[in-house]
């Protein structure tokens, strides 16, 4: 529990949209597909000790490749820049957060064996660049933020579209502001179950190796 956090508010620990506004398909050879563009990202991460969220405008691919005919590997690379603000959620006399730019960087990697068993390892990282307030800061100070977040997860197929899984979660968050040093907060290491299952489509009718 985080001293002083509410807790009702705290229940959301996760929340992301992301979808391609402007871009096309591409293929390289007969096993891989991919689409790449401008995509559009919304992104909310609360993991108790520290918030951030974010709306941004990034350039990224998302691909598949079928390396045989039961194991399909799937990756996404995207690298945008948009608005948004972070900060701590524990003691109120002690929070402090920052708001302005935020670049960020996504990398995820996906392996899918025969649509019964999901392994899948995302890395994000976000620099928050700007004004903040709260915890002895000005409005007027200019600081930064640097928070990774890595996400790894195994999810087991149990009938037709329901599989159970358990993912491995790991944040940090390093801020500092002009003339008051550099702090460093981070979550700890949590396990946690889920319930979702994302199928993969049919294998290509010919090319994929057998």
């Amino acid at each position: 529990m985080v001293p002083d956090a509410d807790p009702i508010s705290n229940l959301n620990e996760n929340a992301a949209i992301r979808g391609l506004l402007l871009g096309t398909s591409y293929e390289l050879g007969d096993d891989y597909r991919g689409i790449w563009g401008l995509f559009g990202i919304f992104d909310y991460r609360s993991p108790q000790v520290f918030r951030i969220s974010t709306t941004a405008l990034g350039l990224g691919t998302v691909g598949q490749w079928w390396l045989t005919r039961q194991i399909a590997l799937q990756g996404t690379v995207l690298g945008g820049v948009g608005f948004g603000a972070s900060g701590t959620v524990g003691d109120k006399a002690e929070r402090d957060y920052h708001y302005g730019v935020v670049p960020e960087v996504l990398l995820g990697l996906r392996a899918i064996f025969d649509e019964w068993v999901m392994v899948d390892a995302t890395g994000r990282t976000y620099f928050v660049a700007g004004k903040g307030a709260g915890g002895g800061i000005s409005t007027s100070d200019i600081g930064s933020e640097i928070i990774n977040r890595v996400n790894l997860g195994r999810t087991v197929r149990v009938w037709g579209p329901h599989g159970i899984g358990v993912q491995y979660l790991v944040s940090t968050r390093d801020t500092s502001v002009q003339g008051l040093g550099i702090v460093t907060s981070g979550s700890r290491p949590s396990t946690s179950p889920t319930t979702s299952w994302a199928t993969r489509g049919s294998a290509p009718s010919s090319g994929a190796p057998r």
